[in-house]
């Protein structure tokens, strides 16, 4: 018998933190200083093609040439690479979002000596149902299957008296202009808090459990300290934050046989 949860999220992408856009955003900076070097070259050539005018027509034709060409492949360039940002660094498809929550839960578990340190990745088994809801079980024990089931249920409920959260930061992927929309994928500090999330039971236990989760949780998904929610600063998480479902999620717990 295996536990399982099916998630259901009402948009198709989920706001990421640009600041853990990893291989992504690498791509994103070389892409984005690429497209600078062909608007430089395209205004040098500019430039020396009317230095030459009055010496020589056919080179300044050349040099005009050249610039052009330069510029038209900026230009055209520049649509795509705010393609990749949106898409590839900004956002993150439901799927996958749910799938790095999953590792975040496993890999906190797995350095918490709560299930087997030697579960690998592969056995998170993470699935579309119907185009929309997510099915997402752990093949290992009843017992460990059933509890990497309740932590992601857990993470993906409302805060209300838990013990920690943490925050997930979103950058900005509503911006109009081409270039916005590459410099908000380029500037990790534009990202804003777009909820808090509880840490499951087990992992907010105790401060050294919740640091673990917290390591994890700003590798896969954002930046961000657990707040303690019975402190000062917690009570005015949960005033701003309680009971928040910004990303629309439906879910269901359940067993199964295999």
């Amino acid at each position: 018998e295996q536990g399982s949860i099916e998630i259901a999220l009402d948009d198709e992408t989920v706001g990421c933190d640009a600041s853990v856009g990893g291989a992504n955003a690498a791509n994103l900076q070389m892409k984005a200083s690429w497209l600078k070097t062909k608007r430089g070259a395209g205004a040098l050539g500019l430039l020396a093609s009317l230095v030459v005018a009055g010496m020589s027509l056919p080179l300044s034709l050349a040099c005009g040439a050249v610039s052009a060409l330069f510029l038209y492949s900026s230009i055209k360039g520049t649509g795509k690479v705010a393609e990749y940002s949106r898409n590839q660094v900004l956002s993150i498809n439901r799927l996958d979002f749910v799938k790095r929550l999953s590792m975040v839960l496993l890999n906190s578990l797995k350095e918490s000596c709560l299930i087997s340190r030697n579960l690998m990745d592969r056995q998170v088994c993470v699935s579309s149902q119907d185009g929309k809801a997510i099915r997402v079980f752990l093949d290992a024990t009843p017992e460990e299957s059933q509890l990497f089931s309740r932590c992601l249920d857990e993470l993906m409920s409302p805060l209300m008296d838990q013990r920690y959260a943490i925050p997930r930061y979103e950058s900005n992927r509503d911006q109009k202009g081409s270039w916005d929309v590459i410099k908000a994928g380029l500037d990790p500090a534009s990202a804003a808090i777009a909820a808090y999330h509880p840490v499951p039971d087990v992992l907010g236990a105790n401060k050294e459990k919740a640091a673990i989760f917290q390591k994890y949780w700003n590798q896969l998904i954002s930046r961000g300290e657990i707040i303690f929610l019975k402190s000062a600063e917690g009570e005015k998480i949960l005033e701003r934050y309680g009971m928040n479902n910004s990303l629309g999620i439906n879910k269901h717990v359940a067993n199964f046989w295999r």
